[in-house]
């Protein structure tokens, strides 16, 4: 078989590992770059081309759409959306889902995952109405990954109005979320109906947020049957085949909620503190 990665660089760490289960498996892997996609219409060469061919392909596995605008990201999708016949994890509409933290957040709410009190705007007074309301808020952008874009603010800061209104001036709306405190997060990385790893992230010191990419530390911890359960049911509602689910644990109540839900999620952390490669499963999980 001939397996696609969407990928923007082979030798990324999680890509290598899915190019490496491609192989392990007996199957051809192919870079697959949503960059350099062209979809022709209404011709007799009708469909969507890449200098592989990725009409010729027997299953796609998503790892990295590429960066760009919301506009380029869609285009990307709706190419890959077009692929009829062909087996993709994860889906993009499933990608698409994910990617908007209002309609991800939609979706765990009709499945009744906790998630942290979440307000989306595109107006800025609205947006202060809630803050003030909420008192210790998370602002989000509507779409991102990495942390990137996120702030915390209480009512009363001097620069709140600024902030929100420069969320708002460069992304269209903002997500005012409350803010749960907490020890860093836990990232549970699910693989079809199995948990692959989890770790307990901690952010660097000086710092509130975890990520990884924002200087945070993982560190392996066990996954309580409660962290499964909420982990399994978070990737079904945004019907993922896999994920990394963001799960924050309420430092004086214990209470869990599910920050986000990763659909192209990384490896490395589950791998280097977990010891175990999560690639093969996701191999498994599109070719049987």
């Amino acid at each position: 078989m001939r397996i696609g990665i969407v990928a923007r660089d082979a030798n990324e760490f999680t890509t290598a590992l899915l190019i490496r289960a491609v192989q392990g498996a007996s199957h051809t892997p192919v870079l697959v770059k949503l960059s350099d996609v062209v979809s022709v219409l209404g011709m007799p060469d009708e469909g969507i081309a890449t200098e592989h061919g990725m009409l010729e392909l027997d299953g796609i596995i998503v790892r990295d759409v590429g960066a760009g605008r919301c506009e380029e990201v869609g285009f990307r999708m709706d190419c890959l959306a077009r692929l009829e016949g062909i087996p993709i994890i994860n889906s993009p509409e499933t990608i698409l889902r994910c990617a908007s933290k209002h309609l991800a957040h939609h979706a765990l709410a009709r499945a009744h995952v906790p998630t942290p009190p979440t307000v989306a705007t595109q107006s800025v007074r609205e947006a202060l109405r809630w803050i003030e309301r909420m008192g210790d808020v998370v602002l989000k952008p509507p779409h991102g990954y990495e942390g990137r874009g996120i702030v915390r603010v209480r009512m009363g800061q001097p620069d709140v109005e600024q902030r929100v209104a420069g969320l708002v001036r460069a992304h269209g709306s903002v997500l005012v979320q409350q803010y749960v405190p907490s020890v860093g997060d836990l990232r549970v990385l699910v693989v079809g109906e199995e948990v692959a790893g989890c770790v307990r992230r901690v952010p660097a010191e000086g710092k509130w947020l975890s990520n990884i990419a924002q200087g945070g530390r993982a560190i392996v911890t066990s996954c309580t049957p409660t962290l499964r359960r909420l982990a399994l049911s978070s990737t079904r509602a945004v019907g993922a085949a896999f994920a990394g689910v963001d799960i924050v644990q309420h430092v004086h109540t214990g209470e869990l909620f599910v920050l986000e839900v990763n659909a192209t999620p990384s490896f490395r952390s589950i791998v280097e503190e977990c010891h175990t490669d999560p690639a093969p499963k996701v191999v498994e999980l599109l070719t049987h």
